[in-house]
């Protein structure tokens, strides 16, 4: 289903002077209804969701900050899609999975914004539809999973992607849950499944250690309460602590420069007009996402191992040997991970990792990131 035919175009908004600059994205934003051209590869395209008629003056001051900021040529990357208005749940995630499946085809990545969390489901429905398997991350203050299947709310539709028979999620990376929010068992409930958890302050604490998953996800979900309430005031909850806006604009530059991301997710909860400075905090997580995307590195030994430096850690302990490829000039890590022949019969599978999993193996200890890969993959 063509993008075009679910959505409804909106004005150009107002941009208030005092952030105009020479180039704003105003002058370069392709409008997907007004421009007169077809759709072409490679583009981000811009949707918001609309439930009642109150939500266009939040999306028109979301937009408004959106077009205002400084062009440096990454807005001619960015389709501005207008606004889907809502049917009901089950419809918009069959709807909305669809047409970002006819996206993704085309190389495009789309990007929700002003929609509840529980819109991460049309994303991941484009893996049901195409019966493949995905990665995924999730950054936000809770995590939505709870026993209670029914009905079903932004606080549990973990439930159905990690509950299906045969689920189309091969891995989850959770950033930026907030132990003060959450029950105890969950952060181990996902341990438990092979997943990858790390509240705020772990990330914090070695922040440039998460940005390898963003290099093997394939679509991300952020939602805006992991971001404390004095950088964006819209957080119903008035959560004080959280994700600066700085942090949060850098895991955007991370989400962008993941070359298999193919689908990002910003949700907050619209049951109130939003204000200012969070209508900028959304346009900013863009901004950063689009430059991440833009300066992109497309580079993997996989395709090119000239451009990579090979590096070979015996493992004493465990009378074995991790080889890692370190990018010459980006200095971006990876490593090799044995999978069963069924899997791959004739060579290893490299994965994104980060010099710190190098450092850890130089020491003669196990990656705790390599050897959960190995149980992934066995």
């Amino acid at each position: 289903m063509h993008i075009k035919q679910i959505t409804k175009p909106l004005d150009i908004p107002v941009i208030a002077p005092i952030f105009q600059g020479e180039n704003s994205w105003i002058d370069s934003i392709i409008n997907l209804h007004t421009s007169g051209e077809e759709l072409i590869s490679n583009k981000i395209v811009l949707l918001a969701i609309s439930k009642v008629e109150e939500d266009i003056i939040s999306i028109q001051k979301i937009r408004s900050s959106i077009y205002s900021l400084s062009d440096t040529k990454l807005g001619a990357n960015v389709v501005d899609a207008g606004v889907y208005n809502s049917i009901d749940l089950e419809t918009d995630i069959e709807i909305l999975g669809n047409a970002f499946a006819e996206l993704i085809e085309k190389r495009c990545i789309p990007v929700i914004y002003y929609a509840s969390h529980i819109y991460t489901l049309s994303q991941y429905q484009v893996y049901k539809l195409q019966n493949r398997l995905s990665n995924a991350i999730f950054t936000d203050a809770f995590i939505n999973f709870k026993y209670e299947v029914d009905p079903l709310t932004d606080f549990n539709f973990l439930n159905r992607i990690i509950s299906e028979i045969n689920t189309h999620l091969f891995n989850l990376t959770h950033l930026g849950h907030q132990s003060h929010f959450i029950d105890d068992y969950l952060p181990h409930f996902l341990e438990n499944l092979n997943f990858d958890v790390y509240k705020v302050s772990e990330v914090r604490q070695n922040f440039n250690d998460i940005e390898p998953y963003f290099r093997r996800a394939n679509f991300v979900s952020f939602d805006l309460l992991s971001i404390r309430n004095s950088d964006y005031p819209k957080n119903l909850l008035n959560i004080p602590s959280g994700f600066s806006i700085e942090e949060a604009c850098k895991i955007m530059r991370y989400a962008g420069s993941g070359q298999k991301i193919n689908s990002l997710g910003l949700y907050c909860d619209n049951k109130k007009l939003i204000d200012s400075t969070s209508a900028y905090t959304i346009a900013l997580l863009i901004w950063y996402f689009v430059e991440g995307r833009t300066f992109s590195i497309a580079d993997t030994p996989n395709y090119n191992r000239d451009s990579f430096l090979r590096y070979i850690v015996v493992l004493e302990s465990l009378n074995t040997e991790i080889v890692f490829y370190r990018h010459k000039k980006h200095n971006i890590w990876w490593f090799e991970v044995p999978v069963s022949e069924d899997i791959s019969p004739t060579q290893n599978v490299i994965i994104p990792c980060s010099i710190s999993d190098y450092e850890i193996a130089t020491k003669n200890e196990i990656p705790n990131n390599w050897f959960k890969a190995i149980k992934r993959y066995s």
